[in-house]
């Protein structure tokens, strides 16, 4: 074979080691090496990064987060500042054990997405719905009266409605926690409920503290943090069944968190970033108001709350049929005889008595409550003998 690269037969090429091969063969060897090479010098970085590095980015990511933020539009509060978030996450960065340091993040990253800013505040239709309540739970006009004029209030001086905390006191099943819920609805917030019958320290409302490997927030940071809102209602039910505890008495956080002074800077014992606490709306029930200590009771605005008269009753038992018609998407009939012995049920045993009722009606294939589907009231027991309820002895 000639050696001379001008006289190769055509189709054929010298190879780097002086062979002469088929060109397409050499074109194949070449494309394949440049193939295995990379394009560029590959971008020198550290193969490892290290914790401390790591966590000053994590700082400063959260913050710059933080700082792009605006107010919303509409009334709002800044439920955390940013020089109380900097030395909160620094302080975090710098946790030596890994389990606390991952779940404070996560807890301080859900806060900073949330919003540091918060609307606070009712639509423009509030007030008409609180009023609305009057027709449904007459017996809570009290109340519901003090709400409306706050709302008022807050109008007439372009401010942000702050409620006062209310505690309600009345026998069982007069619907006093109902209210906080049809309260909420009306203003447009979150309701968040604690049954302190089942609280045994001050770690349900404020937190534990951070040291212990369980730790974790309390009722007020999650209500704060995920409502949306600077001012969810937090309904705390039976305070007056609370059990004491000689060192962490569960109602101790409510001297700080009832003063809106006090409250603005709360901090959960769990991640320590003082929040604005001062625009809850707190509702408690009782059935004694004796239970609570003289300093705590100055803090609530008390309603006595008794069982609807007969009128009251009758109002209550309409709101309550229609309610549950729309909730259970039902087109069934009430007649009066069946209203009128619902009228003299509590409005809880009203609500059990008239879903009883529906089922009683429909088992016989027909769509009217008749006043037999309707338990009779309960008996009084009065002077020795038995009375019914509402009735001379």
């Amino acid at each position: 074979m000639p050696t001379d690269i001008r006289r190769l037969p055509p189709g054929f090429a010298r190879a780097d080691s002086g062979l002469v091969v088929p060109e397409q063969v050499l074109l194949q060897a070449k494309a394949a090496a440049r193939a295995e090479e990379p394009d560029e010098m590959p971008e020198l970085r550290p193969a490892y990064t290290s914790p401390a590095v790591r966590s000053r980015a994590w700082v400063q990511e959260m913050l710059g987060l933080a700082r792009q933020q605006k107010p919303p539009r509409g009334p709002t509060v800044e439920l955390f500042n940013m020089d109380d978030l900097e030395r909160c996450l620094r302080r975090t960065a710098e946790m030596s054990d890994r389990e606390q340091k991952e779940r404070d993040q996560r807890m301080l990253e859900a806060a900073i997405r949330g919003g540091r800013w918060r609307l606070v505040g009712f639509a423009q239709r509030t007030l008409s719905a609180v009023l609305a309540l009057q027709e449904e739970m007459p017996h809570l006009a009290s109340v519901i009266g003090q709400v409306a004029n706050r709302i008022r209030l807050a109008r007439a001086a372009r401010r942000p409605a702050r409620l006062p905390p209310m505690l309600l006191v009345g026998p069982p099943g007069v619907g006093k926690s109902h209210f906080a819920e049809q309260l909420a609805t009306a203003l447009g917030v979150s309701v968040h409920r604690l049954a302190m019958d089942a609280v045994q320290t001050t770690s349900a409302l404020a937190g534990s503290d951070s040291h212990w490997y369980n730790s974790r927030t309390g009722l007020v940071f999650e209500a704060l943090i995920h409502s949306g809102t600077a001012n969810p209602i937090i309904l705390l039910d039976e305070v007056d069944k609370v059990r004491e505890n000689s060192s962490y008495h569960p109602l101790s956080p409510l001297h700080t968190l009832l003063e809106p002074l006090t409250a603005r800077r709360f901090a959960d014992r769990c991640i320590e970033l003082p929040l604005d606490a001062s625009h809850i709306v707190w509702v408690a029930t009782a059935n004694e108001e004796s239970a609570l200590d003289a300093p705590l009771r100055s803090r609530f605005a008390i309603h006595r709350i008794g069982a609807p008269d007969a009128e009251q009753g009758l109002r209550v038992a309409r709101a309550i049929v229609a309610q549950a018609l729309r909730e259970l998407r039902l087109r069934i009939a009430v007649d009066g005889a069946a209203l009128g012995r619902m009228a003299g049920l509590a409005p809880r045993a009203q609500r059990q008595a008239i879903e009883e009722a529906f089922g009683a009606a429909l088992a016989r294939g027909e769509r009217v409550v008749r006043e037999d589907d309707i338990p009779r009231p309960p008996v009084a027991r009065s002077m020795g003998f038995l009375a019914q309820r509402g009735s001379a002895p």
